[in-house]
């Protein structure tokens, strides 16, 4: 299985290969810390299937 990260016009930003999951598909970790806020795509394919998903990463308000 890979995921990749798309920005919304459809440009590539990162490919996690191959990605491990716990738990059947409830369960994966992906670390988005480096990124902007914002809206992403996710596309993850397993074998010649393809899913796509929304990610919308925002900052908690929490200071470090």
């Amino acid at each position: 299985m890979y995921v990749e990260m798309l920005d919304l016009t459809g440009r590539s930003i990162n490919k996690f290969e191959p990605v491990y999951l716990k738990s059947g598909f409830n369960e994966s970790n992906f670390n988005v810390e480096f990124y902007a806020n914002g809206v992403y795509l996710l596309r993850i394919i397993i074998d010649d299937d393809v899913i796509e998903k929304k990610l919308i990463i925002q900052d908690s308000g929490k200071n470090n």
